[in-house]
């Protein structure tokens, strides 16, 4: 059995560790996100859009099925909420190399 918060200093240990090496910058990585999302959607999306979002996708799976994988992600996704609440899609990142095999599908 875990202590009080224990899955917030896992989740901590992750973000601040081997999921930057693995997936790089985060706030490069949620902005690269955020302008496919927004290509997509049609609407300004922005990297705290991304984070809550994916919270929203772990409690949806935790909702189907326990897993504590799910509850830990979603406490990772909330830290980094908070990270990107000040974070300037359009100064971190633009679509990129992104761009460059983004070929259709997008709306305008």
């Amino acid at each position: 059995m875990r202590t009080n918060g224990e899955i917030l200093l896992e989740a901590y240990t992750i973000i601040n560790g081997q999921r930057e090496s693995h997936y790089g910058n985060p706030a490069s990585t949620f902005a690269r996100t955020a302008a496919l999302w927004s290509a997509y959607l049609g609407h300004a999306v922005n990297c705290k859009d991304v984070a809550i979002c994916m919270v929203l996708l772990k409690f949806c799976w935790e909702a189907y099925h326990h897993k504590q994988d799910n509850l830990l992600d979603a406490a990772g996704y909330i830290g980094m909420a908070a990270d990107m609440a000040g974070v300037n899609t359009r100064e971190t990142d633009t679509l990129g190399d992104i761009g460059k095999w983004w070929s259709g599908g997008a709306k305008k």
